[in-house]
């Protein structure tokens, strides 16, 4: 292993090199056809096209599972993670592509969720054992820290921070079901060791 400025350490090894290579080369590409429903014989995702519909873009209907939208999270925040060591022109313009249609998508009152807003408007906020909508608010901050730290681009990181105020208003309220959640709480506290830190640390001792 050699020292290298952005992560502290790069591994050079014939083992974990392959794996790198691999999801930098093959992965993060093919995942990106699929969440675009661009695989031919595989299942669509709907993932990109939910962000559409909720973003105006298009019409139609939501699809996938209530947490489909942490598919796009996920791969964003490996994205991020592999431009911080291996810059990629291409691959940052399919992330910023990614991250107009989520910021597009968001409410007007900072909420994000596609499934909520295409399918069950009137009913954010009222299962969060089953409907992940913490989850999927986590998962996307952890990606706009990840992305900001890469690249130095803050689109997704003042998306989440304004989806994180959308829910310390909520949550304000006496008829709230909002709670304390470890799963989401994973990338607030992320969110802490970035340049919107004490803002969210100020809005972490309400939620929390």
């Amino acid at each position: 292993m050699a020292a290298e400025k952005k992560t502290g350490v790069i591994i050079r090894d014939a083992y974990w090199s392959r794996y790198r290579d691999l999801i930098r080369e093959v992965v993060l590409p093919y995942q990106w056809d699929a969440l675009n429903d661009a695989v031919a014989d595989a299942e669509p995702s709907y993932a990109i096209q939910n962000f559409k519909i909720a973003a105006g873009l298009m019409e139609g209907e939501f699809g996938g599972f209530v947490f489909q939208d942490s598919d796009v999270a996920k791969w964003l925040e490996a994205v991020a993670y592999c431009l911080k060591n291996y810059p990629d022109a291409g691959l940052e313009r399919k992330a910023d592509e990614a991250i107009d249609l989520i910021a597009k998508a968001q409410q007007g009152d900072g909420y994000l969720n596609t499934y909520f807003t295409i399918k069950e408007p009137g009913r954010r906020w009222t299962n969060l054992l089953e409907c992940h909508e913490l989850y999927c608010a986590g998962h996307m901050i952890e990606a706009g820290v990840a992305y900001y730290e890469a690249t130095g681009k803050r689109k997704l990181l003042d998306v989440v921070c304004r989806s994180y105020r959308q829910r310390v208003r909520h949550r304000r309220g006496k008829n709230s079901r909002l709670r304390r959640t470890p799963g989401n709480r994973t990338g607030v506290d992320q969110t802490l060791q970035s340049d919107r830190g004490r803002e969210i640390f100020a809005l972490k001792q309400i939620f929390y």
